[in-house]
Order: C-alpha cells, then structure tokens, then sequence
C-alpha cells in the first residue's frame, strides 16, 4: 500500500496572493501577444538559401497576384524513390499517394507512421505512401536521412532550406513528384506527420463520392488574414491586401486526383509564393475555376482516442504524438477493425459516437473557459470584500462564507454559523 504524505497547508493569504499573481501574468501576457507595434519591421518572406530563377518576385513585400513564370521551382532532388508507385506483377492499379510533410528530427513520427497506418501502404497494396523532406544545414543530419531511406526507400528531398515558411515549397514539391513519378496513380494526398490516416475508409469515401475538379479534404470558408505580427500566420496587407482569403481547405490532409494535382502544378509557376501552403494551393485552384469539397471524416483537431470511432467513422485527426498512434493501433486490431468497420460504418455508430466526441470537445474547452474566467473573477471578488464593497448580497454572503470555510473550528450549529457570518460582514463594514 503506497503511503501518501500530507498537503502542506496554505494559508488563504497565499492562495490569494498566487491566484492574483497567475491573473496578472495571464492578462499580461494577452495584452503582450495582441499589442499593435509602433514601429512594426517589413516583413520579407524568405524563400530559400537556393537561389531561383526569380527570386526576388516570389520574395517581394508587395506580392502581385500573378506573374509570368516566377515560381518554376527548379530544386534538386538529393533524395529520390522514383520507382515507389511503380507495380509488381500481380498487384492492383495504384489508387492513392500519400506523401507526408516531415523534418529530419521528426523520425520517430515517421516510424510511428510506417508501424500504424501507414503499414498498409506497399508495393503490393493499392497505396503509396513516402516523407518530403527540404535540406538540413547540418550535412551530419542528412546522411543520416540517407542511411533512413536505405532501410525503407521513402524519403524524398531537395535542396530548399527545410524551414516552416518554406512549407509551401514542400507542398509543391510533393505536387511536381507525383506528376512526375506517380503517373499511375489515381489520387495524391498531401497530408502531416502530427497526423493518423485511415485508409481503408478514404478509399471508400472516394469510391463513394469521387472527385472532379476538386480538392477534397476539410474545406474552410472564407477567413480574414491575421495581422498580428507576432503571429506565425502572420500575412501584411501589402503581401495580401483583401480582406478574406478564398474558400481554402486544412493543409494537415487534402485530396486531389492526378488530373488536378497535374494542372495546380502547371499553374502554380505563374502564382508567386504565399507562406501558408494551403493558401497558396487554394489560390491555384480558384485560378483555374476549380472548387473545394468537404469529405466525410476530415478532421483539423485531435480526436479522442477510441478505436470503435477511428475504425469506422475518421478520416484525419490531428496533433497525435508517436504514443498516440501506437495506441489507437493496437486497440484498432485488438478490435479486429478490418473485419467489422463497414458494418460499423453504415450503421449509428458514427453518428453516436460523433455526438460524444462533440460533447466532449464542448466539455473540455468549457472547463478551460470556466478557469479562464473564474479564477480573476474569484480574485476580484475577494480583494473588493476584504476593502468592505459587496456587488449584492449573494457576493457578501459568500464572502463571509469564506471566511471561516478554512479555519480548524467550523461553526457548531446553525446559530454559530449566522453569528460568525454577522460578526465577519460586521467587521467588513467598518
């Protein structure tokens, strides 16, 4: 039997004073995070060490909606698999590419990802699946990629700085592989390494509902730009001076058919470079009079963890730690996924267990609004009782409660109660 020891008391005082103390480094740092600069820098988004065709167009502050060839992405692979989609004697028609954003530091996300999900992806399967990759400065680090692909032969890369505001120059990246090397597939999805993927019900989905010219995926409707500075989303009026974006869709999982991954490509060299990689795809696809498609599924927030939903009714879900993946994995075959999915699928079960999973995101930020509001407001009110100023009776009542409420000698009887009650407000008053 494990003994506990004691909680140290804590007089009401210091309980007050360290409330107070977290009230005021929360408020301050809001009013930190959100204050406008006085003097706010230009912002020049980098695009890469390497230099380009045309660099200085993609990189300008004032960013022109179009341009004539200024984003060829002309990088070099250091890293290729080109014969990843290709088909062993046997096997069936490659459906679906899936081609996972990552950083060098990040492989035990990548190993997570090949012994979960990813696991179903082989030469042998209807699936593809492979890591894109920039350049690390550190030449230690990508021989060490290079001895990784050896093992698994899914790595790609080229020689643009791995950075996050080059992400845009990953996503293309992944666009111009697959038309390249993946001719044979039907779909390319581009999707992140904080990500589960199911599968076999994507492939369901667009066996149900295929795609034309569309993307697919969780399709956002138009949002404003965000003018924080502070902000890593931050976008200046002068690199996008419109008050909301397009329709856009999450960059952590979308969906395109070979066709459209083909003409975005084609397109996207006469669009100049925009930091947010779902963004800047979006704007592509509005170019060329194409549209965006909500799939069933598709998620942009973490999911709780319960193997009977991720089985049968998720698509994506978002921010998953290595852990995470293994866990919903194991619990997913314990359960025997692949036998009872469907049936689960086209039952209730997804609506139900939507319902919960609603419940409980409604729960969850509730509690941390509650927090969020109560505790400067607990604070407050103490610090006006103790200076004798009650907002109505509820709050002297309660204040005087509280008086008492941690002494070692709780009153007695009713009558002991309302005398301390009356002596303590007494005592307030004066």
């Amino acid at each position: 039997m494990i003994k506990m020891s004691p909680c140290p008391s804590i007089s009401r005082r210091q309980l007050l004073f360290t409330l107070s103390a977290c009230s005021i480094l929360v408020i301050t740092l809001q009013l930190i995070s959100t204050k406008t600069m006085i003097f706010q820098p230009k912002v020049t988004v980098q695009l890469s060490s390497t230099t380009d065709a045309c660099a200085t167009c993609i990189t300008s502050y004032n960013r022109p909606e179009t341009c004539d060839n200024c984003f060829a992405h002309n990088f070099n692979y250091t890293i290729n698999n080109r014969n990843l989609c290709k088909s062993i004697p046997g096997s069936p028609r490659v459906e679906i590419l899936v081609l996972v954003t990552s950083s060098a530091h990040e492989k035990d996300r990548r190993d997570a990802i090949r012994n979960t999900w990813g696991v179903v992806a082989s030469p042998s399967s209807s699936l593809r699946l492979a890591f894109l990759l920039g350049k690390h400065s550190n030449d230690t680090v990508n021989a060490l990629l290079r001895e990784e692909n050896k093992l698994h032969y899914d790595l790609i890369q080229e020689d643009f700085e791995d950075s996050y505001m080059n992400l845009t120059l990953k996503s293309v990246m992944a666009l111009k592989w697959a038309v390249n090397f993946c001719k044979n597939t039907d779909y390319i999805m581009k999707t992140d390494s904080d990500m589960f993927i199911n599968l076999d019900n994507l492939k369901d989905i667009l066996k149900e509902n295929p795609l034309g010219n569309e993307i697919g995926g969780f399709a956002k409707p138009p949002e404003s730009p965000i003018r924080d500075p502070h902000s890593k989303w931050y976008t200046p009026e002068s690199f996008y001076p419109n008050s909301t974006f397009p329709w856009t869709f999450s960059g952590t999982g979308y969906v395109m058919k070979y066709e459209v991954a083909k003409d975005v490509l084609a397109m996207s060299k006469n669009t100049p470079f925009f930091h947010l990689e779902d963004i800047y795809i979006a704007f592509n696809i509005h170019k060329l009079g194409y549209g965006v498609k909500f799939l069933d599924g598709f998620s942009t927030d973490r999911t709780f963890l319960d193997p009977t939903y991720y089985c049968a009714c998720v698509t994506s879900s978002h921010q998953l730690l290595p852990r995470d993946l293994y866990q919903i994995w194991k619990e997913m075959d314990d359960m025997k996924c692949s036998v009872v999915r469907k049936s689960l699928r086209f039952g209730n079960q997804c609506r139900n267990l939507h319902i919960k999973h609603t419940m409980w995101v409604i729960l969850k930020y509730g509690l941390i609004g509650i927090l969020v509001i109560n505790i400067p407001l607990y604070v407050l009110l103490t610090y006006l009782g103790r200076q004798g100023k009650f907002i109505n009776s509820y709050h002297k009542t309660l204040y005087s409660l509280s008086q008492f409420r941690d002494t070692s000698s709780p009153p007695k009887d009713f009558n002991e109660f309302m005398e301390k009650m009356s002596g303590s407000t007494h005592l307030n008053q004066k």
